[in-house]
Order: structure tokens, then C-alpha cells, then sequence
């Protein structure tokens, strides 16, 4: 009898948690899906890109972020470029990004880029 109470038991268990999902809400604004996450601890939304290769932050935030302790001088990594959308070449910042929380689920030691131009969107 013991033997087939831990059997139902462990296949609970693996039935569970095999199944166990966790949904992000996605918010549509102007046309693009954001999701909400945590970076360095900040609260902020994030424009859901599949196409993007890298996370993105703009200059915008990023000042805010230094000033405001989420970013460290020595997270900033130095020069980069980086080919947009449409093609363009633009010229960026390497940062180091401690971590990065979405639905409860945490990223940590994450390479980034800052995109110099003030209107750049989160991705």
C-alpha cells in the first residue's frame, strides 16, 4: 500500500510540474506589445521584439539609472555600433546589467546596449 501512495505522489509531482506555465501579461500601445520587468530593480516596460538581437535601453533611461544608483559607472563597457532595422549604422554604449526580473523570473549578468538617441525604444 505504501509503495502505491508514493507512486501517485511522485506522478503528481511530475504531472505538475511539467505542466506549470507562467503567462506574462503583454499591454498593446500604439501598435506594439510591452511587457513589464525589472532591471537592476527599476520598474519599466519593455517593448517585446522578437527581431531584437540585444536588450536596448535609451540614453533617457539610462541617466536615469546612473543617477539614480540602478547603474554603476563601472557597468558602462565602452563603445559599440550597431545595425538597426532599416540598416542604419549607430553608435551605442556596452553596459553590464546586473539583472533583469520578468514575471518572477530573474536574467542576471546581461550584456546590454544603450542607444544614444533620446526617442530609442526599450527592447
Amino acid at each position: 500500500m505504501k509503495q502505491i501512495f508514493w507512486a501517485i505522489g511522485i506522478f503528481y509531482l511530475f504531472t505538475v510540474s511539467a505542466m506549470g506555465q507562467t503567462r506574462i501579461k503583454m499591454e498593446n500601445i500604439g501598435g506594439v506589445y510591452t511587457i513589464p520587468c525589472k532591471v537592476n530593480g527599476l520598474p519599466l516596460n519593455f517593448i517585446f521584439d522578437t527581431g531584437a538581437s540585444d536588450v536596448s535601453l535609451s540614453i533617457t533611461e539610462a541617466l536615469f539609472m546612473l543617477k539614480n544608483g540602478y547603474l554603476t559607472e563601472s557597468d558602462l563597457l565602452g563603445t559599440e555600433y550597431f545595425k538597426l532595422a532599416n540598416g542604419e549604422i549607430e553608435e551605442g554604449t556596452r553596459i553590464f546589467i546586473k539583472n533583469i526580473e520578468i514575471a518572477g523570473f530573474m536574467l542576471s549578468n546581461i550584456t546590454a546596449c544603450i542607444s544614444h538617441n533620446l526617442d530609442a525604444p526599450l527592447l
